[in-house]
Order: C-alpha cells, then structure tokens, then sequence
C-alpha cells in the first residue's frame, strides 16, 4: 500500500479501500504469478494453506499493512488487534475470486 495514503487520508474507508485494493493492483498484469503465490490455480485446484507456515512472511506483511490502514483510528484495543487479521483472509478470499474470474 502506497504509505502517503495511510500517511495523509483523514478517511478511514479510503485508507481500508487502498489497503485492499494494493494487492489486486500488484497482481492485475500477472494472473500466473497470483495463482502461484495463493498456490492455487483452476487448473491445479491443491490448495495450499495460506495459513501454513510457508506463508507467515506474506500474512504478516498483509495484516501490518491493514495495521497501518487503522493506526489513525481511535478502535478498542481488542479490535486494533483483531481487525487486520480478520481482513486478511478477506482479501485472501477477494483475490482467489479475482484469480478464477478472470483465468477461463
């Protein structure tokens, strides 16, 4: 996500809708490599976990990155904590649609 967004949007949707939107633009022009990274193609329906260890890095990484979108936000403790975990599989669920809509 670009960091100025999170750095100067007052909004709290435009700065949750530029964190979810980030990954779709990063995978916009590579379909194959999207499906390789989700591990998870419509040809090669073996999923593997994103939830495994193998993907920490990467779900850390998306999860700081919705941090950093709700950093601004006077929230409860238990839902500044929470909050990014949970849009995480979100946009996980988001970009497996995004894959398969459009590799037919």
């Amino acid at each position: 996500m670009r960091r100025g967004v999170c750095a100067t949007a007052r909004d709290l949707k435009v700065r949750l809708a530029t964190a979810m939107h980030s990954k779709f633009e990063l995978a916009k022009n590579d379909r194959k490599l999207l499906g390789r990274r989700l591990s998870v193609t419509p040809a090669n329906p073996n999923i593997r976990s994103p939830v495994s260890g193998e993907n920490s890095r990467d779900r850390r990484r998306s999860t700081q990155v919705f941090r950093n979108a709700i950093a601004a936000e006077r929230l409860p403790k238990d839902l500044q904590e929470l909050l990014p975990v949970a849009l995480w599989p979100y946009q996980m669920g988001l970009l497996v649609m995004f894959l398969y809509d459009f590799v037919e």
